[in-house]
């Protein structure tokens, strides 16, 4: 089920946690980039480049986030990890961020706040590639 975006904003930096991953083609074949967004602050974290989308890759990458020192100094308040799918992975996923952070699975909210850091890095290597 598809949910609406929500009708709330982040109002304090990494209360929110848009995690996503991108398939990059390459001449070996394809890497897939792991990221997370954190929606106060657009600001975008590379957490793991994998050779594929198992859910091994995305807990490794989930759990990279769970160890930066920014998302590890923000306990106190705590934090929501959105992602836009993989909701069979929910209760291994609230096992790494566990007691710090809780997963929510909402495909627009997730997609709202991807699309500039996509947008961006598309731009990027357009006129890169010039």
């Amino acid at each position: 089920m598809d949910e609406v975006i929500p009708d709330f904003e982040a109002t304090r930096p990494l209360e929110y946690i848009c995690f996503f991953c991108l398939k990059i083609d390459t001449l070996e074949g394809p890497a897939f980039a792991y990221l997370a967004v954190d929606a106060y602050s657009m600001f975008a974290y590379q957490l793991e480049v994998e050779g594929d989308d198992s859910d091994l890759s995305i807990l490794k990458s989930i759990y990279t986030l769970s160890e930066l020192p920014e998302i590890n100094t923000n306990y106190n308040s705590g934090y929501t990890l959105v992602l836009a799918d993989h909701e069979e992975l929910a209760d291994r996923i609230n096992e790494i961020i566990h007691p710090f952070g809780k997963v929510i699975f909402n495909r627009k909210y997730t997609e709202m706040i991807t699309r500039p850091v996509i947008d961006s890095m598309t731009e990027y290597l357009n006129k890169r590639n010039k």
